[in-house]
């Protein structure tokens, strides 16, 4: 009886089943293994992308800033904030303003020498002696 069972064992698994056995799950393992790894290179490559482009976005605004700190530095550009935004002016130098008439003929103001211009705004001459704080209320508020 024993030599019977042992010739069903031996058919059941010969050498090449249990090399076949064998090899099917060399080739599963490798297969997911693969898989795993061409997933990750993928999620790999996406994040190289988009970190390139992040550089190339930072690299674009830091040139901007490197211009712009240029141009304050250079003085030239501080000057003109100054003088177009805060109404500045060197001593000795005259501000013209120039006002356009809406259709309206035979309407000209006179603007005083002696005024003094805040920010495009023209103060009247009573506010020469008042304190900064209420010029700066007139700038934003009286517009």
């Amino acid at each position: 009886m024993i030599g019977k069972y042992k010739k069903i064992i031996s058919r059941y698994f010969s050498k090449s089943r249990i090399v076949s056995t064998v090899c099917l799950i060399l080739i599963f393992f490798f297969s997911v293994n693969l898989t795993k790894e061409i997933v990750n290179r993928h999620q790999i490559d996406r994040k190289i992308r988009q970190y390139e482009e992040q550089t190339a976005k930072l690299e674009k605004e830091n040139k901007e800033i490197s211009v712009l700190i240029d141009a304050w530095q250079n003085g030239r550009q501080l000057e003109k904030e100054a003088r177009l935004k805060l109404g500045l002016k060197k001593p000795g130098e005259n501000v013209v303003l120039i006002s356009r008439n809406n259709g309206q003929a035979g309407e000209e103001k006179i603007i005083n020498p002696e005024a003094e211009v805040l920010g495009g705004i023209i103060l009247p001459e009573n506010t020469k002696n008042i304190p900064n704080y209420k010029k700066w209320w007139i700038f934003f508020f009286k517009r």
